[in-house]
């Protein structure tokens, strides 16, 4: 996925608390940080629709 599909993945996008641009800043400080893993390849980053469920599953609160 694109960081915009991603984001929408994510739902991001509909928090209230984040613009488009907030919601890619966002998906770029967790995969600095190494909380959600991406793949780079021709300068562009793609996210595993499984990296997306597995950082989701992480962050799910019990």
């Amino acid at each position: 996925m694109t960081p915009t599909e991603a984001a929408q993945y994510l739902r991001l996008d509909q928090t209230g608390a984040h613009t488009p641009e907030s919601a890619l800043r966002t998906l770029d400080y967790w995969r600095n940080r190494g909380e959600l893993k991406a793949t780079k390849h021709a300068r562009r980053i793609w996210y595993r629709k499984i990296e997306l469920d597995r950082f989701l599953e992480i962050k799910t609160e019990d």
